[in-house]
């Protein structure tokens, strides 16, 4: 299924655009800019295999990389 932005419905790039470092994403931090750059703050147990600069935190782990399009989906709305 394809989403706004030329994403399909698993945050994957499609159409020449880039793979984003997260699937899914509750806490998306995006700069003003068109498109937007974008990063997701959520803690997870471990970083997707796409993200380059995994940071370790209490309680888990933030993918620090900035992804330029539409941000991901929400995870907890079962996306």
């Amino acid at each position: 299924m394809k989403l706004a932005g030329g994403m399909d419905a698993a945050g994957v790039a499609s159409e020449g655009e880039e793979e984003k470092p997260w699937k899914c994403c509750d806490l998306t931090i995006c700069a003003r800019s068109f498109p937007p750059t974008c990063r997701c703050a959520d803690v997870v147990k471990q970083c997707a295999d796409g993200c380059k600069s995994c940071m370790g935190v209490p309680f888990g782990h933030i993918c620090n990389d900035w992804y330029t399009g539409d941000p991901a989906q929400g995870a907890t709305n079962g996306n």
